[in-house]
């Protein structure tokens, strides 16, 4: 197996003329904590699944409830996602993500 390449990142915020941020950071250099173990026996383990990290950016534009509760839960919420483990791409389109993320946030 080649070496992946090590990926550096960053990131700056700033309010502009505000004097509050509303958009929210998300920098997860490995979520393979996050991913729970298969439930299948013949499944692959979480050791098996390689190295996967997740960086995103929730705009506030309406206020930061929505984009401060992602910043701090999507990357949970994906990895729990039962299509992560193997279709991560999936998993980000799936609407069981989006109305999970929906559902927490307005309880």
């Amino acid at each position: 197996m080649s070496e992946l390449p090590t990926i550096r990142a960053g990131a700056f915020i700033s309010a502009g003329g505000r004097s509050y941020q509303e958009d929210r950071l998300l920098c997860v250099k490995d979520m393979i904590p996050f991913v729970p173990e298969s439930s299948d026996p013949n499944g692959e383990s979480k050791a098996q699944l390689g190295s996967r990290s997740l960086y995103a950016v929730f705009d506030g534009h309406g206020g930061s409830l929505a984009s401060g509760h992602l910043g701090t839960s999507f990357h949970t919420i994906l990895a729990a996602n039962e299509s992560y483990r193997n279709r991560p791409t999936q998993a980000l389109e799936s609407k069981s993500t989006l109305i999970f993320t929906l559902e927490i946030n307005l309880n």
